[in-house]
C-alpha cells in the first residue's frame, strides 16, 4: 500500500483553483433585490403655524381586517409605519391640546410608501377633523416600482404552457396600469421589482 502525500505545490495549486472558483461565483452571483407585498405609511405632523409636533399618537387602522398599528413622532414630527398589507387604511393624529384629526381612505399599494402629512389644530381633544384622502399620481419617497396585477389579467396573457418563467418575461412595468385600478380586482397576484440602478 503507498501512501500519497501532498507537496507544496500540489496544495498550492489546489488552494489557488478553489479561490479562482470562489472568483468566478462571486463576479456572476446576481444581485438579489428584495421584494414586499406590502406597503408603507409615512408623513409630518405640524401645527397650524407648520411647526413640528413631537411625541403625537399616530394610530393607522386598515378598514378591511381591523389591523391596527400606533406610532409616536419623533422630534422631527415624522412617522413611518411600515410593512402594513395591502388594502384600505384610515391614519388618526392625536395630541392633548390640539384637535384629533383622521384621514380615511388611505390606499396602501404594493412597495409603495404613501405620504399622507397631518396638520393639527389647536383645541379640544375629543374634537375630530375628519379628511378624505385623495389619490397621488406621483410617488415620491422611493425608487422602487411594484403593482398589482388581477389573477383574470394573468390568465389572459398570451403564455403558452403552464411555464411560470414565461410569465416573469411577458410583463413589461412599463405596460403596467397603475396599482389603483386593478388593486380591487379578486385574487390579486403580487409582482414586485426594484427600479433598475
Amino acid at each position: 500500500m503507498q501512501i500519497l502525500r501532498a507537496t507544496p505545490d500540489s496544495r498550492c495549486a489546489a488552494l489557488s483553483f478553489a479561490a479562482a472558483l470562489a472568483l468566478v461565483f462571486l463576479v456572476h452571483a446576481v444581485p438579489a433585490h428584495a421584494q414586499t407585498f406590502r406597503g408603507a405609511i409615512r408623513g409630518t405632523v405640524s401645527d397650524g403655524t407648520g411647526a413640528v409636533l413631537p411625541g403625537v399618537s399616530i394610530t393607522v387602522t386598515s378598514s378591511d381586517t381591523g389591523l391596527e398599528r400606533t406610532r409616536v413622532t419623533d422630534q422631527g414630527g415624522a412617522y413611518v409605519a411600515p410593512e402594513l398589507p395591502i388594502g384600505d387604511y384610515s391614519v388618526t393624529a392625536s395630541l392633548s391640546g390640539f384637535k384629533s384629526q383622521t384621514v380615511e381612505h388611505v390606499t396602501v399599494e404594493v412597495a409603495v410608501a404613501q405620504r399622507i402629512d397631518l396638520q393639527l389644530a389647536v383645541g379640544s381633544f375629543s374634537d375630530t377633523v375628519t379628511v378624505t384622502a385623495g389619490g397621488s399620481l406621483v410617488q415620491r419617497t422611493g425608487d422602487t416600482l411594484g403593482g398589482t396585477i388581477a389573477a383574470t389579467d394573468i390568465a389572459a396573457l398570451p403564455i403558452n404552457g403552464r411555464d411560470f418563467t414565461k410569465l416573469a418575461t411577458a410583463i413589461r412595468p412599463d405596460r403596467l396600469a397603475p396599482s389603483a385600478s386593478t388593486a380591487i380586482a379578486a385574487a390579486p397576484t403580487t409582482i414586485c421589482s426594484t427600479a433598475p440602478t
